[in-house]
């Protein structure tokens, strides 16, 4: 995945399976989180990290990733199996957000 400087993955789940994402280049903020409940939503931070190139973080559950530098940054997602939905976990309105995925896109857009 390309990161530009302030891109963000917003806090989400993997389906209950695991990813583990290495720091290829570059270096990425990410944040695994606990869910301790879903009414009223609440997560607790697990632990924050700066990966830089090389970092390998995993498995993870729920997390956010960002890139909060200057620079770009890519990193390779390995997946345990691969899953067409995610739940986004919004704590600005409290609600968990079922979202379609898309892969191999370029602006959201299907190649």
């Amino acid at each position: 995945v390309c990161w530009h400087p302030e891109q963000i993955a917003p806090i989400h789940g993997h389906e209950g399976e695991k990813c583990w994402m290495r720091v290829e280049l570059g270096s990425l903020n990410i944040c695994n989180y606990k869910l301790e409940s879903i009414d009223p939503l609440f997560l607790s931070i697990v632990n924050q990290i700066k990966g830089d190139a090389g970092f390998l973080d995993g498995p993870a559950e729920i997390h956010s990733v960002e890139n909060i530098f200057d620079e770009d940054a890519i990193s390779l997602h390995v997946y345990a199996k691969p899953f067409s939905e995610c739940d986004i976990y919004n704590l600005d309105t409290g609600k968990i957000d079922r979202v379609e995925l898309a892969y191999d896109s370029i602006d959201k857009q299907l190649c």
